[in-house]
């Protein structure tokens, strides 16, 4: 089946957190991500995001888009961050999940 390009997320500016359908596989948090076809299938290409010291930080990294099950579109690194640290304080809290992530009582 072909892809129809013109139908594709621009994600120029954002940060991705990807959740592919390989079990085991970590998240993997992408910057400058955009798409690519390369023989026949459609990538998402962009560079390993500097969360933490990694040594993979920065390398360009490829996600063939089918095997994407879900995934986030941040505005920022730092929101990332904010989120990260909502649901640490959600796992340690005696509030449910839920309302200590969205704030609801």
């Amino acid at each position: 089946m072909a892809i129809d390009e013109t139908d594709l997320p621009n994600f120029s500016g954002k940060v991705l957190v990807i959740l592919t359908s390989t079990p085991g596989d970590e998240n993997i948090v992408m910057r400058d991500a955009q798409f690519e076809s390369q023989a026949g299938r459609l990538f998402l290409i962009g560079k390993i995001s500097d969360i933490i010291k990694w040594p993979s930080a920065g390398i360009p990294v490829r996600v063939a888009w089918e095997q994407v099950q879900q995934y986030y579109e941040l505005d920022s690194l730092q929101q990332y961050y904010d989120i990260s640290d909502r649901v640490e304080q959600a796992r340690h809290s005696k509030q449910s999940f839920f309302s200590r992530i969205f704030g609801k009582a």
